[in-house]
């Protein structure tokens, strides 16, 4: 139970209100006593000024009566003669009034404050005034009854500060239960993910800090579920394209062996076995190429490289696929740059770059590359007039296993790795790749290699 980050907060949140409120209650409690007794103090100055000019206006022998009329319920009072007799009124004993010390310096003239006692929270504040009666020297001492008063102020003070403990504590549960509720909700949604079910979403309109979780999770949940819908499509893809050629190569190997066939046939079965397994070789080919990649396990070897040069080997080598749909090749723009680069890494980018292109690029179409350079790096730019890329697709295109075109994918026995390994080894040369599409006018795939500088860094 204490585990828990509602009761914990709670928790922490009650302590913090009753220690500060116990602090702020004895330092108001302090300043509020003495602002109390400094006016009581005053007022019983005046008051026992007050009284003295009226005992002085009577008889001497009914002075002493009026004292005793005056000082009766608010105040306690004594009276003490210069030669030692004390008269007292009220609940209390001379001692409680003042000291011998005390009442020779009133007696010798001046107003005297005193602070007697200290019982608990409470002072006890004692006033002496000196004054003449029937030719004698007299100190008044007034002491005020103020325990009741200061008792019904810590009273209400003590109720104050319980009502603010309390309501505060219900408020603040309230609040932290609307705090903590969007948290447990992300818990078990985050228990769902673990399970496999990556279609969860939680609300994020908010504004603050939970918001912001809320809507990282949104962002979680949604690319772990494209990721997993990608890696059952992957799946069907691949059992397809191992399927298909499988059943192929067993087919006709089953009609070689098991019928006879004129030398033509046995040739063109023989010619399709083969292309099946070149394309099952491929696949795995790509499949290996990839991981190992990712896993940072190959070696790198850069030497001195001109991107150009290779390009048009590239384009040399796949010569038959763009006659054959007579696509108009521009290498106008294709200019050579040294660099230093792994030269059979680099082939496969091109290699793929290029049978992309020509793959996707409808017949009479055109593919483009140019080049350019600055301080630091080379650009090359491969454009083609193809079908293009929608715009919803594009920031998924080097995504492993990524098809933005199931069907044409489909009709051209694509794996959807192509542009991944592309993005790998442009990673792995410090560089790189961007792609700009517009649905039905063309695409350009933009490379970016830096160039090595005179210690045979890449510059940044």
């Amino acid at each position: 139970m204490l585990n828990t980050l509602y009761l914990r907060v709670v928790l922490t949140f009650l302590l913090a209100v009753f220690v500060s409120l116990t602090v702020s209650f004895f330092i108001t409690y302090n300043i509020f006593e003495k602002q109390v007794l400094q006016e009581i103090e005053e007022e019983l100055i005046s008051s026992g000024k007050q009284v003295i000019q009226l005992a002085q206006s009577v008889e001497p022998e009914e002075a002493y009566s009026f004292f005793r009329g005056v000082f009766n319920i608010r105040s306690r009072a004594a009276i003490f003669k210069e030669d030692g007799t004390v008269t007292v009124y009220g609940d209390a004993d001379p001692e409680s009034f003042a000291s011998a010390e005390e009442v020779q310096r009133v007696l010798q003239g001046g107003v005297q404050r005193f602070d007697f006692t200290k019982r608990g929270l409470q002072k006890a504040t004692v006033v002496g005034i000196p004054f003449e009666l029937d030719g004698q020297s007299h100190a008044l001492f007034l002491k005020p009854n103020i325990r009741t008063a200061i008792n019904r102020v810590k009273e209400s003070l003590m109720t104050g500060f319980l009502l603010v403990l309390i309501m505060g504590s219900l408020l603040f549960l309230a609040a932290t239960y609307f705090l903590v509720s969007p948290i447990k909700r992300l818990t078990k949604l985050t228990a769902r993910i673990a399970k496999g079910q990556f279609d969860q979403k939680v609300p994020d309109k908010r504004r603050d800090e939970i918001g912001e979780l809320a809507r990282s999770f949104n962002r979680m949940s949604g690319e772990l579920n494209q990721l997993e819908n990608m890696r059952k499509e992957f799946i069907s893809n691949v059992s397809h394209d191992i399927q298909s050629p499988l059943t192929s190569i067993r087919g006709f190997a089953a009609a070689l062996r098991d019928n006879p066939h004129t030398e033509e046939r046995r040739a063109r079965y023989l010619t399709i076995i083969e292309e099946e397994s070149t394309r099952l070789a491929k696949l795995s080919e790509n499949l290996l190429k990839l991981a190992v990649l990712e896993s940072n396990q190959i070696t790198f070897v850069p030497t001195s490289y001109d991107p150009a040069k290779h390009i048009r080997k590239v384009f040399l080598t796949l010569q038959p696929l763009w006659l054959e749909k007579s696509i108009a090749i521009d290498l106008e723009g294709l200019h050579p740059y040294s660099i230093q680069a792994d030269a059979s890494q680099m082939e496969q980018v091109w290699h793929n770059v290029i049978s992309n292109s020509i793959k996707f690029t409808p017949p009479g179409g055109e593919i483009r590359v140019s080049s350019s350079e600055n301080r630091h790096s080379i650009r090359l730019d491969f454009s083609d007039t193809g079908e293009g890329i929608r715009e919803e697709d594009l920031p998924h295109v080097f995504s492993r296993f990524y098809k933005s075109d199931k069907a044409r994918d489909r009709e051209h026995k694509g794996s959807g790795l192509g542009l991944a390994i592309v993005k790998q080894i442009v990673q792995m040369h410090k560089g790189t790749v961007e792609i700009s599409s517009e649905w039905k006018r063309g695409t350009t795939v933009s490379i970016v290699l830096p160039k090595l500088d005179s210690d045979g860094l890449f510059s940044p």
